[in-house]
């Protein structure tokens, strides 16, 4: 990876960057213990600034690599690094964003996986589906609010649209087919922009059909996102009412991972998967 590598989000960065300073500390025989009292912070600084849990100054960077005798291109690829580990991501240009963290993570994803219960998944969303489904789930949020979220909304499909895209593999349930969301204009275009999806080969699209009967994931939606960083833990994402929350334990992640082979198994295959959205898409 490189630090002009668009795809990354400022967390990505630092947890390269910091991964990168541990290894040059190690390199040169030093603890954490014996950095700090160089630097004259604290030990637990630098194992966030290690961890990417913190983001580093530039000063700090510079100190860092002065102590670790880094120079020549390896020093300016690092000072490089620490500058863009500092940058904003795009989201954050439209003030605070409920789920930010959840951008930042997709942000870093290789591939993402995604079972929705009651809506099309957010990355799917037509403009008009998602404002009524903004102003259906928050009815006390102001009209400038909504549409700001929407423009979030929409500008996070980037992802399955560039010329490099993530890896998508969406499970939905025929109830978010069904479901009138904003009325039945809405949902025909919405259906259409589903159909569009067997023209994007990176995009894997199944409908859990009613007749399936009850499966393991009847409680709610979640999403999966496998991070471009190898060395970086996948994460699971569910929300609800109480919050956003955010798996990360591997055994844990590994549960989800086996719900979501059951619900693919559950489901049609892609090509029935389409027929059944056209043959709704007629009922609508």
């Amino acid at each position: 990876m490189t630090v002009s590598d668009e795809r990354s989000s400022p967390t990505l960065r630092r947890k390269w960057l910091g991964r990168r300073l541990r290894e040059l500390r190690k390199a040169a025989g030093l603890t954490a213990e014996q950095v700090a009292e160089h630097l004259l912070c604290s030990e637990a600084k630098i194992s966030r600034i290690e961890t990417g849990h913190r983001p580093a100054s530039l000063r700090d960077v510079r100190d860092l690599l002065v102590l670790y005798k880094v120079k020549g291109p390896e020093r300016e690829e690092l000072m490089s690094l620490a500058k863009a580990a500092r940058e904003k991501g795009w989201w954050q240009e439209y003030g605070h964003i409920p789920y930010a963290k959840y951008i930042d993570f997709e942000a870093e994803a290789a591939s993402i996986r995604n079972y929705e219960s009651l809506f099309v998944p957010g990355l799917l969303q037509t403009d008009a589906y998602a404002l009524a489904v903004i102003q259906g789930t928050e009815p006390d949020v102001s009209a400038n609010e909504v549409a700001r979220r929407a423009q979030v909304r929409a500008k996070r499909q980037a992802l399955i649209t560039r010329a490099d895209p993530v890896r998508f593999w969406a499970i939905i349930d025929e109830a978010a087919l069904r479901r009138q969301v904003g009325g039945p204009e809405v949902m025909r275009d919405q259906l259409r922009r589903l159909l569009a999806t067997r023209d994007m080969p990176h995009v894997t699209l199944q409908v859990i059909p009613f007749r399936a009967g009850v499966h393991p994931a009847m409680a709610g939606a979640f999403v999966i996102l496998e991070l471009a960083d190898p060395t970086v833990s996948d994460v699971v994402y569910v929300e609800n009412l109480a919050g956003d929350i955010y798996v990360e334990k591997s055994h844990q992640v590994d549960r989800f991972a086996k719900i979501f082979e059951r619900l693919a198994h559950l489901a049609l295959d892609p090509d029935d998967s389409l027929a059944l959205i056209e043959q709704t898409l007629k009922e609508h």
